[in-house]
């Protein structure tokens, strides 16, 4: 008994796997270990889980369908479901009718305060634990109980589905679902609104601890609270009422099920007649009850909507569909439809179209000729509303979704979730719907007569297609004029077109090189990168719009206004598609589609005015150059900077570029006295300097000469302290700071000058100091030689008193436990400890307490 009722808890577990197989077991107990032969003891399972359909948490929904499908096995759940029905006599074999009955009863009751006042019902009767409890029900139901009584239970519940979308839909099909109360803004409203909230959170709703000894429900305070701070005066006052009813013995339950019983009977009347609450109306208390009260809501109607769409959808399949006519599963298909069109709450809408690919399936197999036409018909349907059609033929389909109904935000909405549910489902391996599809959506998408809301819905829907993994080689043929609709859409002058675009292209890239491998957005990996003739072989169109689409970016021929700045989207995307392609051995051998044509205008990208441009042009252009030139170009750059007389953004991307070559070609010679003069001590430009100290740092050693020309410029633009307040005001001064400082660290590391270090760990700037201690931390743990520090214990503990920043602070702190213990003595370690009761860091109380013990166990016992 005590094991059975053990495993009777687990249907209130949190975890779906354990509710599943405590069930299993559950069935093959015998039924009076649970009492489930007792009309009595099922009565009370009964109530139980009738409450927790009634709960607002959704979490009860699920433990409630686990209890009645345990149910339908008790011998007693026949006379128990006919006396709660009103029923003389009771059949056995009709259990799961009757239990079906009963909760359509209750769903009815549930509909009805729904349509007074849907927030009330949110908050005391949401809709979606009876509609879950119903669809947990007919998945036990088999095809050789299906009678003519189900039929009509079955289209009786369709229609309170119906019912239960016309009350939720203004929610769900909201602009903005999750802020939607639609309520009034004034004083009678927001007093309602309040009242609904105050009494959601002081009801007591019945949370069952399933234990079958004792009813009484049991809570744990875990952690001291002020209760003020949680419900208005007056819940407290309830709640601190009921604690001393019960611990004075006093039966509260009784008052509490009888006004529960009262709210059930008249919830209107309820909410109008106790005007005992004292509403909190200012400002901040409306806020706070809005914030409640729409979330209530939203959770009630998305759910509703999940539940009422997978129902629908299981009651199509292949087990079920006997249970429907012809007429009833269109209608069904067309209700599903307009549901995914209008909805705007993403969860109702993907729940929604798990229901809707469930109904496709079964309506693309169907052997009724009336079925297994409406998919196609269902997809024409949908592009003529996208491109608002007005023919006659349109006009007759079933479905009521317009153009205006269709949401052009949230990405399209459930609208792609129609078109890849028809065509991901279709079993013609001809494909002939999904091809007509996609060339009307390309051909939509391109057509720049039409209107751009248009354009939109059709990139969105292309991008759903070209990333469904189910479509496989279908989509392959039309990734090249996706690429184009997605380059082309870069020009858009809305937003939310180029937004659709980008989106498209994003999903394109992934499907031609694949996900990408590396963590860091900085690097590429080799897998995710095409040689050029694999690529231009796949895609042979796009060699020639690529370079059509490059020249014209960087044509020259235009006339420009004076002192106007022109931008061209466009060639984002192209450097992007560019950088991962690399010429092939076999490049200049019989290849009519060349990487080489396009390093010309990929070089004239160096000079934009956009820096994200200026790096995605260094990446492609050192993709796109063969790996035995690469060299005598890093020198011809090199020359170009010396000699010519080039403005900021060419000569900055002239660096970037440098940048790239030299991570490849470690020889390249990029540290001499004409370009540190020319990039360090003449520019004005902090982000040049800041780049070519960035490149220098690529650099494993340095001469003689050029090492001492380097320390003598940077020590003299960091430490002077005009020169400090002249770059902290700047721009990029901060960045060009940072850099001075790690390559002054990489040459006192080389040159062990203690001197500098200790000038940068104390330096005004704190990204100096951050990055500085950090390279001198990775220089100790690497060289692992406690004697030779650069830096005494006496030094680091100077700076740590002077350290404000806690994460410069923690790392002083780990250099210190890298140091030799033996010159640590007792009071060091007191002052660490002192430390952990001022600073709030983590990384700083963990160092602190690892330096401390470090410290402790190294000392003599004399010592201590």
């Amino acid at each position: 008994v005590d094991a059975a009722e053990s495993l009777y808890l687990q249907l209130a577990d949190s975890y779906e796997n354990n509710k599943a197989k405590a069930l299993t077991v559950l069935k093959c107990l015998p039924p009076h270990l649970l009492g489930l032969n007792n009309p009595n003891r099922v009565k009370e399972i009964l109530h139980e889980a009738t409450q927790l359909i009634r709960s607002n948490k959704p979490s009860s929904c699920g433990t409630a369908g686990y209890l009645f499908k345990l149910l339908l096995t008790a011998p007693a759940s026949p006379w128990a479901l006919a006396d709660q029905l009103g029923l003389k006599t009771t059949d056995p074999t009709k259990v799961k009718f009757h239990a079906v009955v009963y909760i359509r009863d209750l769903l009815m009751r549930q509909l009805k305060v729904g349509q007074a006042d849907l927030l009330h019902a949110a908050a005391f009767e949401p809709m979606y634990g009876a509609l879950h409890v119903i669809r947990s029900i007919y998945g036990e139901l088999e095809p050789g109980e299906i009678d003519a009584g189900w039929v009509e239970l079955t289209k009786d519940l369709v229609d309170v589905g119906y019912d239960v979308w016309k009350v939720v839909s203004p929610v769900v099909a909201s602009d903005s679902p999750e802020g939607h109360l639609p309520m009034d803004t004034d004083s009678e409203g927001v007093k309602k609104l309040q009242k609904v909230v105050d009494q959601s959170l002081a009801a007591k709703k019945v949370t069952s601890q399933m234990n079958m000894k004792d009813s009484v429900i049991k809570c744990k305070i875990l952690d001291p609270f002020n209760a003020s701070e949680a419900f208005p005066d007056e819940i407290a006052e309830d709640i601190l009422d009921d604690l001393v009813s019960e611990c004075m013995g006093k039966n509260s339950e009784e008052k509490s099920v009888n006004e529960d019983l009262n709210k059930e009977e008249s919830p209107d009347e309820g909410i109008e007649t106790e005007e005992y609450f004292e509403h909190d109306l200012s400002e901040n208390g409306i806020v706070k009850a809005k914030e409640v009260s729409s979330q209530m809501l939203l959770l009630c109607a998305w759910r509703s909507v999940k539940e009422l769409s997978l129902l629908l959808g299981d009651l199509c399949n292949a087990k079920l569909n006997s249970l429907l006519s012809t007429d009833q599963i269109l209608n069904i298909a067309s209700f599903l439809m307009d549901l995914l069109a209008q909805t705007k709450h993403r969860g109702a809408f993907e729940q929604a179209y798990l229901a809707f690919t469930q109904l496709c399936s079964c309506l693309w197999t169907s052997s009724r000729a009336a079925l297994h036409s409406h998919p196609s018909q269902l997809l024409m349907q949908l592009l003529d509303s996208i491109t608002a059609s007005k023919s006659g033929a349109a006009a007759k389909k079933r479905s009521s979704a317009s153009a205006s109904g269709l949401c052009a935000t949230r990405r399209s909405a459930g609208v792609p979730f129609i078109v890849q549910a028809i065509v991901s489902t279709d079993p013609d391996p001809n494909n002939a719907v999904f091809k007509s599809a996609m060339d009307q959506l390309i051909n939509l998408a391109m057509n720049k007569t039409c209107d751009e809301e248009m354009r939109v819905h059709a990139m969105n829907i292309l991008r759903a297609l070209f990333r469904d993994t189910r479509l496989g080689d279908c989509v392959a043929g039309y990734v090249e004029r996706g690429v184009q609709v997605s380059i082309t859409g870069f020009k858009a002058r809305s937003w939310a077109e180029r937004n659709a675009a980008t989106l498209l292209f994003s999903a394109l890239i992934t499907r031609i090189f694949g996900v990408k491998r590396e963590k860091d957005s900085d690097e590429l990996s080799a897998k995710n990168c095409l040689t050029s003739r694999v690529f231009f072989h796949r895609y042979p169109s796009l060699h020639g719009f690529l370079l059509k689409c490059l020249e014209e970016c960087v044509s020259t021929d235009r006339e420009v206004t004076a002192g106007t700045l022109e931008l061209f989207p466009m060639l984002y995307p192209l450097l992007l598609l560019l950088s991962r392609l690399f010429p092939a051995p076999s490049e200049s051998l019989d290849n009519p589609h060349k990487l080489s044509v396009f390093l010309p205008l990929v070089e004239q990208c160096a000079k934009s005015p956009v820096l994200a441009i200026r790096k995605l042009t260094a990446k492609a252009l050192v993709a796109l150059l063969d790996s035995h030139k690469t060299e005598e170009f890093g020198d011809k750059l090199v020359t170009q900077i010396q000699s010519e007389k080039l403005n900021s953004n060419h000569l900055h991307g002239i660096l970037l570029q440098l940048h790239q070559l030299k991570k490849g070609q470690p020889a390249l010679t990029i540290a001499n006295s004409g370009l540190i003069q020319k990039l360090l001590v003449d520019t004005i430009c902090e982000l040049i300097s800041a780049q070519y100290l960035d490149l220098l740092l690529l650099e494993e050693t340095f001469e003689k000469e050029v090492s001492d020309e380097l320390e003598s410029c940077l020590t003299s633009k960091l430490f002077d302290s005009e020169q400090c307040h002249i770059l902290a005001s700047s721009i990029w001064g901060p960045l060009f700071m940072q850099k001075c400082g790690e390559l002054l660290t990489k040459l006192a590391l080389a040159s062990s000058d203690s001197g500098i270090l200790l000038k940068l760990f104390i330096h005004p700037e704190l990204e100096v100091r951050l990055q500085c201690l950090q390279m001198y931390l990775a220089h100790s743990l690497e060289s692992g030689n406690k004697e030779e520090e650069l830096i005494s214990k006496d030094d680091a503990f100077n700076i740590i008193l002077c350290e404000q920043d806690e994460r410069c602070l923690a790392i002083l702190l780990k250099i210190c436990l890298n140091m030799d213990k033996q010159a640590f003595k007792l009071p060091d370690a007191s002052y660490i400890l002192s430390l952990i009761q001022v600073k709030q860091s983590d990384d700083v109380v963990s160092s602190a307490l690892l330096l401390s013990t470090s410290i402790l166990s190294s000392l003599e016992p004399s010592e201590t």
